[in-house]
């Protein structure tokens, strides 16, 4: 990836909380699955004749919800530890610079 010069890291830096960013959105539109989901709900009056599917279908419904939710959750997850690798990233350059202007002093 970067071979250590600032402008390089820079680049990594950005990049990481720039997909950061994208990983937040999608979590975003994900996360509002579940409350749309639950609009495709059938109640046995609706369903007339075919009211024996209705447990199941709405089964499927709340499968969909908690995958979703779940999905939001990983995916906000992924954005921390995007964002957290930048930020090793910035202390490990501070770190270094740090080491080497007292070097050279």
């Amino acid at each position: 990836m970067a071979t250590g010069g600032s402008g390089e890291l820079q680049v990594v830096r950005s990049s990481l909380r720039h997909v950061a960013g994208i990983w937040d959105q999608q979590a975003t539109a994900i996360g509002t699955v579940p409350g749309r989901a639950e609009g495709l709900r059938l109640d046995r009056f609706d369903a007339g004749v075919f009211q024996l599917i209705v447990s199941p279908y709405d089964s499927v419904v709340d499968a969909v919800a908690a995958r979703c939710t779940e999905g939001k959750s990983r995916m906000e997850d992924i954005a921390t530890a995007l964002r957290r690798c930048a930020d090793n990233y910035a202390k490990t350059e501070a770190a270094l610079t740090t080491a080497a202007s007292q070097a050279v002093h």
